[in-house]
């Protein structure tokens, strides 16, 4: 026989179910499949970050090598193309093909709609429950404005995902500088919903800083710290070039202490 076993290695395997973390199950049943079948079949891994070199198939001992030195990734694939990649693998073997996939099945893995049953293949699909979590993860943020002045008020856009079934209430957003509170935000966001929050604040000293936003009390704490860098001028300089007066720009910039205005004349 011919087995292809598909293991979630995702983030999300490392919750815990009622059998402990939810990869080191996954893993334990791999083996189970293993040891359980004849001593001439041979057997590939299929992971969720589709490393090719598992994709190979050996026989028992060089598998359960492999079971054991797989380890947890954020590379994951949706499911349907570690299914087809599964297919694939077992096309052109002669006898009995038979395909596991064992996983914790979350939503935004499973878009089986987008797979094509292979009926040549015995297939079992293995599913291991987690506990109830809560589970958000900071996606981006950005400047409201490219210009960041000292002593200028800066407004920062986080936005934020709830991957729960859940409606959630009072959620917490952090923003931390130079490793000291700066910002907070609290807001609601409804299941598998997104949320885009603004946080303002003001710096007295230019140069580079180190900023962080943070989402505390999630219990999948991989993709709950966003860390990035801002770089504030003491001044910046502008030459405006015209053929007469630009009042606007006189109005904007000659009195403004973060701006070395200059103007010259067209031609001259």
């Amino acid at each position: 026989k011919y087995i292809s076993i598909i293991i979630d290695n995702s983030y999300s395997m490392n919750l815990s179910g009622s059998e402990g973390q939810l990869f080191e199950a996954a893993k334990n049943r791999a083996r189970a499949i293993v040891n359980a079948a004849g001593s001439g079949d041979e057997f590939n891994i299929v992971s969720a970050d589709m490393n090719a070199a598992l994709l190979h198939f050996h026989g028992k001992q060089a598998t359960l090598e492999a079971i054991d030195k797989l380890k947890l990734s954020s590379g994951a694939h949706p499911l349907s193309d570690l299914l087809t990649v599964q297919s694939r693998s077992l096309k052109d073997k002669t006898g009995n093909k038979i395909g596991f996939c064992i996983s914790d099945f979350q939503n935004n893995m499973s878009n089986f709609a987008q797979y094509k049953v292979d009926t040549s293949i015995l297939s079992t699909w293995i599913k291991l429950p987690s506990a109830e979590h809560d589970n958000f993860s900071i996606d981006t943020c950005f400047l409201q404005s490219p210009i960041l002045q000292t002593g200028q008020t800066i407004t920062l856009i986080a936005q934020v995902s709830n991957y729960t079934e859940k409606d959630v209430e009072g959620l917490t957003l952090e923003l931390e500088i130079d490793g000291k509170p700066k910002g907070i935000a609290n807001f609601n966001i409804p299941p598998y919903g997104k949320s885009r929050q603004s946080l303002s604040f003001t710096l007295e000293n230019g140069g580079n800083h180190q900023c962080a936003l943070k989402l505390p009390g999630d219990n999948i704490p991989n993709d709950d710290e966003l860390y990035f860098a801002l770089r504030i001028n003491q001044s910046y300089k502008v030459d405006v070039i015209s053929e007469s007066g630009e009042r606007y720009a006189d109005a904007v910039f000659s009195d403004n202490p973060g701006f070395i205005y200059k103007k010259e004349l067209a031609g001259s």
